[in-house]
Order: structure tokens, then C-alpha cells, then sequence
């Protein structure tokens, strides 16, 4: 009887965490997500919701979630591969200048990179470079106090930019920084 119970119990309330949330993506995203053969990868706990994020002078996006609970807002902007522009085949020169852009212009603002790790980079992304941008935004871009801007490329796919957004560091928000990656080539 009590197995019976537990197991009633798990139904209940485990398994909608468990489901995969569905997600309703702007067109224009899904169109990128598949030029680029990608996927967003928004976390399904602490009550996200989407939204478009505002019109803005300073660099507009396709998409964004966010949680009041963990005080993190993710927004995603993704560039597909076009023999174009030129500047798709340096894709540190595109993602320094975008960090440049949107960060804050003030006397003491401060902005820190790094390479994202192997494991990062190929486990958990999939991609062949990227790197991450802590920066504090311009008001214009976001209203928060600090972007951790994860950049991500891989060849003949495209770049993606996707901006954490948030007032207060916390383990929390690195922990949802894996939003985003390319699928592999046997997808």
C-alpha cells in the first residue's frame, strides 16, 4: 500500500518536472536554430517564462527567458553562417566587438573574458570556439547590473551570443549557463 502511495505521489508531482517544456519560439528563431543546426536549451526549473525582449538602440535579440526566483534573465541572439560577411570567419573579432558594443561606456566600468574550456566547448556546447564576457550592460541594452555573455561558433554554422543577465552572482546563475548548443554532426 504505501508503494502504491510513493508511487502515486512521484506521478503527481515528479513527473511534470521531469517533461520536457515546450517552448514557443519566434519564427525568426526557429529558422536560425535550424540554419545553424542548434538548439535552445532554456532551463525548465524556477519558473522561466518567455518573452521578446524590448526594442532597443543599443542590439536587439530574437528571444529571451527569465525567472524572478533566480533573478536571471537569458536572452538569445544567433548569427548564421553567411559567405557574406567576412567578419563570420573571425569569430573572436565578431564577439569582442559585440561585447564592446553593449557594454557600459562609464569611468569605471569593467569587462573580463576568458576561452571557454575544452570540456565546455565540446561537451557541453559542441562548438569549435567560444568564450565568455563578464560586463557590466548599457542601461539602453538591460537594466541589470551584469551581463555574462557566453559567445559560441562553430564552422559553416554561425555564432551565438546569449546574454545572462543579472544583479546578484550566484552559483545559480552559473549553473544555468548551458542553454544553448549545436547538435552533433550524427543528430
Amino acid at each position: 500500500m504505501k508503494s502504491i502511495l510513493f508511487l502515486w505521489l512521484f506521478m503527481l508531482i515528479g513527473f511534470p518536472l521531469c517533461a520536457q517544456h515546450t517552448w514557443d519560439l519566434p519564427n525568426e528563431l526557429h529558422t536560425a536554430l535550424q540554419l545553424m543546426e542548434a538548439e535552445v536549451l532554456p532551463p525548465i526549473d524556477g519558473g522561466y517564462k518567455s518573452f521578446r525582449p524590448p526594442e532597443n538602440f543599443t542590439q536587439n535579440c530574437h528571444w529571451a527567458v527569465r525567472s524572478r526566483k533566480d533573478g536571471l534573465e537569458i536572452r538569445y541572439l544567433l548569427a548564421p553562417y553567411n559567405r557574406e560577411h567576412p567578419i563570420n570567419d573571425h569569430p573572436g573579432l565578431a564577439a569582442h566587438r559585440l561585447a564592446m558594443h553593449i557594454g557600459s561606456n562609464t569611468e569605471n566600468a569593467v569587462m573580463t573574458a576568458r576561452d571557454l574550456t575544452d570540456n565546455e566547448r565540446e561537451v557541453l556546447y559542441n562548438a569549435d570556439w567560444g568564450k565568455v564576457y563578464i560586463l557590466s550592460p548599457k542601461a539602453d541594452f538591460s537594466t541589470y547590473t551584469y551581463c555574462k555573455l557566453v559567445v559560441l561558433y562553430r564552422e559553416d554554422s554561425g555564432l551565438a551570443y546569449i546574454f545572462n543577465l543579472f544583479d546578484e552572482p550566484s552559483q545559480n546563475i552559473d549553473n544555468k549557463l548551458y542553454t544553448f548548443r549545436f547538435r552533433n554532426a550524427d543528430y
